[in-house]
């Protein structure tokens, strides 16, 4: 018989899955983002910069604060490397994923 599990402990568990789903999102956005510095696509300096500008999204996200990462994914500024078109792309990852994750 499984024991059941209060709110507090559901609550915990949402919030550890969602700190792993998310380090998820961003291993594979750094594992795109190096073949693209590979294959000459981003330069060095690019993909610092890049690193940077996302730099509290990360974090955010890195706690399990969806919410807060697409908060501050939304206040980064355009660049030569940072692109609307990159900054949509994980918009989009991140809209749908609190859409489907969170209550």
């Amino acid at each position: 018989m499984h024991a059941v599990l209060t709110a507090q402990e559901i609550e915990i568990e949402k919030y550890y899955k969602r700190k792993q789903d998310f380090e998820s999102l961003s291993t594979n956005m750094m594992i795109s983002l190096k073949i693209q510095k590979d294959d000459g696509l981003l330069t060095s300096d690019q993909l610092f910069e890049i690193e940077t500008a996302f730099e509290k999204v990360e974090i955010a996200g890195g706690k399990g604060r969806w919410k807060t990462a697409l908060h501050e994914l939304n206040k980064i500024g355009l660049t030569v490397a940072v692109t609307q078109e990159l900054i949509d792309s994980i918009k989009v990852v991140i809209e749908s994923y609190i859409l489907e994750s969170y209550d």
